[in-house]
């Protein structure tokens, strides 16, 4: 049995229209099980239960326009509902 170590906590991007992203995200990672854990009028976070892994924040400023971001799936047809 293989035993993967969690590397990275949690990752935050900065949007410039959250509420969008909010929707885009949503529906994006369910298929993954996550599901949105907190907001507020700035903030989202989503993630399994128990955990708040991956949060968009919204800025003024020039938003975040490239990003690699890997998130495990249980199998082949959550990442195509992806």
């Amino acid at each position: 049995m293989v035993v993967r170590r969690v590397v990275i906590d949690h990752l935050d991007l900065p949007v410039r229209d959250l509420e969008t992203s909010r929707r885009f995200y949503a529906a994006a990672l369910a298929p993954l099980g996550f599901d949105l854990r907190d907001g507020s009028a700035t903030s989202a976070s989503f993630g399994l239960a128990g955990a708040d892994d991956f949060g968009l924040h919204q800025v003024e400023r020039e938003s975040t326009t490239r990003a690699h971001v890997t998130i495990a799936a249980t199998d082949g047809a959550a990442v195509d509902t992806f």
